[in-house]
């Protein structure tokens, strides 16, 4: 991303394709990379800001989006984004981004307080993140662990 972009900023960059309003020309022009696995919409985000185009959230534009994640499909999901993550597709991403992902884990633990019989959520919410957290881990290794078996001067050994 930008350099004088912040960290937050780089893990934040955000577009949804759920509610997501695009100019045909524009739409013809970038569309969703078909070469990245997952977090299309933030590095379609990124080339549109690059080119010189504003994205424009609108906060009253309300949509109801979830996932119903067991924790297994947590895991593959997260290994899908570990590996979109070590395609080099120029997807934003920070440093910190576990530090990023356990600021996030506790904010939710403070959420969760607020809400009745918020104690039983919380070894659930653990076991949660500990399934993205690997799944993003694992996906990001076997990626990059191909693409070392697939560079040339590997190929002949």
């Amino acid at each position: 991303m930008l350099p004088e972009a912040s960290d937050y900023y780089r893990d934040n960059l955000f577009i949804s394709n759920v509610n997501s309003a695009i100019k045909r020309d524009i739409w013809h022009t970038f569309r969703f990379s078909e070469n990245i696995i997952r977090g299309e919409d933030k590095e379609f985000a990124k080339r549109l800001l690059l080119a010189g185009w504003k994205i424009i959230y609108q906060p009253e534009a309300i949509v109801y989006h979830a996932h119903d994640f067991t924790l297994i499909s947590a895991f593959r999901t997260s290994v899908d984004i570990g590996t979109a993550l070590s395609q080099d597709a120029g997807m934003p991403r920070s440093k910190n981004w576990i530090a990023g992902r356990l600021e996030y884990f506790v904010k939710e633990t403070i959420y969760m307080a607020s809400v009745k019989k918020w104690w039983k959520w919380i070894p659930y919410s653990i076991l949660y993140e500990m399934c993205k957290l690997s799944g993003v881990i694992v996906g990001w290794l076997i990626n990059k662990s191909f693409q070392n078996r697939m560079r040339p001067e590997t190929l002949h050994e």
